[in-house]
């Protein structure tokens, strides 16, 4: 399973015409930022980009490395998985297993709405 950091931006997205100057520097200092991490893949959304994290343990230390840089709003850890309800509800357990809490919920936009009732109560049983 693939993890990724989800990084969205603030104000830079409404640049216009030079909005892409802007986004290259804020892809420069993220760079920069987690040099120390190794071999990074970008992929750019609008308004925020998607970095792939390769061999990296620690989201904790990722996590304080970006929130110095300026222009990120939020920062969140994702993962990706397949379609098949088994081996997503599968991940998703294997992410949570050591986790402690009360109650948890999932939210989802996406147009394939149906994964996000049957993965709730998949995780339930």
């Amino acid at each position: 399973m693939q993890r990724f950091v989800v990084i969205h931006y603030g104000e830079i997205a409404l640049k216009g015409d030079n909005r892409g100057f802007f986004e290259r520097k804020l892809v420069d200092n993220i760079k920069s930022a987690l040099a120390e991490f190794g071999a990074l893949k970008f992929k750019n959304l609008y308004g925020r980009f998607i970095v792939e994290l390769i061999n990296v343990g620690d989201f904790e230390a990722i996590k304080n490395k970006l929130q110095k840089v300026f222009g990120i709003e939020y920062i969140a850890l994702a993962w990706n998985s397949t379609l098949d309800m088994e081996q997503m509800t599968k991940d998703a357990v294997a992410i949570l297993k050591n986790e402690k809490f009360k109650t948890f919920r999932i939210t989802a936009k996406r147009t394939i709405k149906i994964l996000l009732l049957l993965l709730s109560k998949s995780l339930r049983n």
